[in-house]
């Protein structure tokens, strides 16, 4: 069996490997994606000499250093895939080395020997969407409620002395503030209505857009503020975004 990165090749049975797969899931629940994992370790065989070795090392770092390869495992023949592939274009950012090109001391004295070689370990993930279009990765809202409707008292004030209270009106306004906040995985989401748009004091919305926060092309924040202003009760739930 061989495994390749990008343009690296291994060689014939060098590496052993270990794949983990976890599922992601939205905050409300859906599984939009799983989290793979390649575990690999291995050992640069078939050198004459020192130099040799060294050049391997060198080619192994290299190979390593950068992301977004395809890792692949194919059949003897170095053309057929298995079934275990790591496709960039497949996944969420790419693939991502996690950990870079390690050096164990499994062979003691025996390392860097060309009787031995060198022996070495990586990993390599990935996060693999299931289906497409946009997810709401995270959604939470809440609705502020001011005020009772009872009566609207003013404190007048004088030259000396406390202050008077005087009741200019039987009743007073009720205001409810609507205000959340979402993440996009693919895009920015569009944000809820407001829950009263008869009531809803236009002048005082706010949106807020904000910028990729991952890899700069993925979970894009969002939040969103309403007011409402109403002489009557206002009634409702927040949005669950669900």
């Amino acid at each position: 069996m061989i495994l390749k990165y990008g343009s690296y090749t291994h060689s014939q049975n060098e590496v052993a490997l270990t794949i983990t797969r976890e599922p992601l899931r939205s905050q409300g629940g859906v599984y939009y994606a799983y989290k793979e994992r390649w575990n690999c370790k291995g050992v640069l065989l078939g050198f004459t000499n020192q130099a040799q070795i060294t050049s391997a090392i060198n080619a192994l770092q290299a190979a390593y250093s950068v992301d977004g390869g395809d890792l692949v495992f194919y059949l003897d023949d170095g053309v057929t895939r298995t079934a275990h592939a790591l496709v960039a274009a497949s996944c969420y950012g790419g693939t991502r080395v996690v950990q870079a090109p390690s050096f164990p001391d499994t062979y003691g004295t025996g390392e860097y020997q060309p009787s031995v070689g060198r022996s070495y370990s990586f990993a390599v993930e990935g996060e693999t969407a299931i289906g497409g279009g946009n997810v709401t990765l995270q959604f939470t809202e809440t609705l502020t409620c001011k005020g009772t409707g009872g009566p609207l008292w003013v404190y007048i004030p004088v030259a000396q002395g406390q202050w008077v209270r005087q009741q200019v009106s039987q009743q007073s306004t009720y205001t409810v503030t609507q205000k959340g906040q979402a993440v996009g995985l693919n895009g920015v989401l569009v944000p809820p209505d407001p829950i009263w748009p008869d009531a809803e004091k236009q002048e005082q919305r706010m949106i807020e857009y904000g910028s990729p926060q991952r890899y700069g092309v993925l979970q894009f924040p969002l939040s969103w503020s309403y007011t409402f202003e109403s002489t009557g009760a206002l009634t409702g739930t927040p949005n669950t975004g669900s």
